[in-house]
């Protein structure tokens, strides 16, 4: 395939060799002069934008030929000419399609997860983009568009990683020839530390909610009381991971093992929102108490919660988030930073503090292939917190 200019009017027409017959088709491009390549002339003011969009024709038209080469002569040429001008859909070859084959590949639930997620933002942003014919700007553009929703900078980052790692895969699967992220200087911002006080957390705790907010705060402080339990698989458990006072599950980001004693102030909290209807296999009814469609709603309505409570005063009472606020900024994610660094806090090993938080070095330690580790140290690293949390309640009682 080729570019073709007309000498008479400078039409921009792709030149196509397909089984033995040539023919032409109109990129909708028109120049100023002639010109060799792909670039368009300086003498066109819109050189630059005109060169982009032929680039991304270019593309998109080549790897159709490519996925559709048993088409005959007329049915191809008419199908390139609807996919320029955008009335046909190519949808063996949109991101969105390549994504779901990506995410066919990965065993992993938690990976499985993580893209589904970007698959839903990529369709609401463009279904019908093809793997082939986006470009850098089209990367730009979803990124504002992610940051009018209100994301924050990171995150849309990691999508923007993962999508990466969507073309390098289709690359080495010769899906495509397209990368559009070779200008991509997309910088993540400094990860500030996400714990709170032992004050700020008692606050927290103790604050007077209404009945919509008390199973958000209700969440958040089941996640610490279980030594930081993610988001996703608090909502994951079912009832027959809850037996002899502990909760006992397969983490969906690592598929690692967890059994974790359940400490009574994590039992009320589940006792309180149990799943009554015997039909359902879930544990917890957060999800239908919030009337949330899924994780992804759900951790929206937490969230948006969360920040409420944090402008909160320490007293509570009203909003004064200038000068005395809990913590504005707080999200899930803090209740298990929190609980790392309370347990830091009050002398408890790192090894142990790892080991608690799931984290992988110690697995993979020499030690641990050897030897499996004693769960009552994690139990005790876990009263300890908890403890060093309720240490005002214990002096209230006292003083009565």
């Amino acid at each position: 395939m080729k570019i073709y200019i007309d000498n008479r009017d400078f039409k921009v027409y792709l030149s196509v060799t397909h089984k033995y017959k040539r023919f032409y088709v109109f990129t909708g491009l028109q120049t100023t002069e002639k010109f060799e390549g792909m670039i368009f002339p300086r003498s066109d003011k819109s050189a630059k934008s005109k060169t982009n969009r032929l680039a991304q024709i270019y593309k998109m038209c080549d790897d159709y030929i490519n996925e559709h080469s048993n088409e005959d002569v007329d049915e191809l040429k008419e199908h390139l000419k609807e996919l320029i001008v955008g009335k046909r859909k190519d949808n063996k070859n949109t991101i969105v399609a390549t994504i779901e084959k990506f995410i066919d590949t990965k065993g992993n639930d938690g990976t499985k997860k993580a893209y589904h997620t970007l698959l839903t933002d990529i369709s609401e942003y463009d279904a019908d983009a093809t793997i082939g014919g986006v470009d850098f700007s089209w990367v730009e553009t979803f990124y504002k568009h992610e940051e009018e929703k209100g994301r924050c900078n990171n995150g849309i980052i990691n999508d923007i990683d993962k999508l990466k790692s969507v073309f390098n895969w289709a690359r080495r699967k010769k899906l495509t020839t397209n990368y559009p992220f070779e200008r991509a200087a997309f910088k993540k911002d400094k990860t500030r530390k996400r714990n709170l006080t032992v004050e700020q957390l008692r606050t927290i705790r103790d604050i007077g909610t209404d009945a919509h907010d008390a199973p958000y705060r209700d969440f958040f402080m089941l996640g610490f009381y279980l030594i930081g339990m993610n988001l996703s698989d608090i909502l994951d458990l079912k009832k027959s991971d809850y037996r002899d006072g502990r909760v006992m599950f397969n983490r969906n980001k690592t598929n690692r093992l967890y059994d974790i004693k359940v400490e009574p102030e994590a039992q009320s909290i589940i006792e309180k929102y149990m799943e009554k209807d015997k039909k359902k296999e879930s544990l917890l009814n957060f999800l239908s108490i919030t009337h949330s469609a899924g994780y992804a709603q759900f951790t929206t309505k937490l969230n948006h919660c969360l920040r409420t409570l944090g402008k909160r005063a320490y007293d509570g009472k009203h909003y004064d988030w200038k000068d005395n606020a809990i913590e504005p900024d707080l999200t899930s994610y803090w209740n298990r930073h929190t609980w790392a660094t309370f347990a830091a806090k009050i002398g408890i090993p790192m090894e142990i503090i790892g080991r608690a938080l799931g984290h992988s070095i110690w697995d993979n330690s020499i030690t641990g292939v050897y030897v499996e580790y004693d769960t009552s140290k994690i139990d005790e690293a876990n009263r300890k917190v908890i403890d060093y949390l309720n240490a005002d309640l214990e002096c209230d009682k006292g003083n009565k």
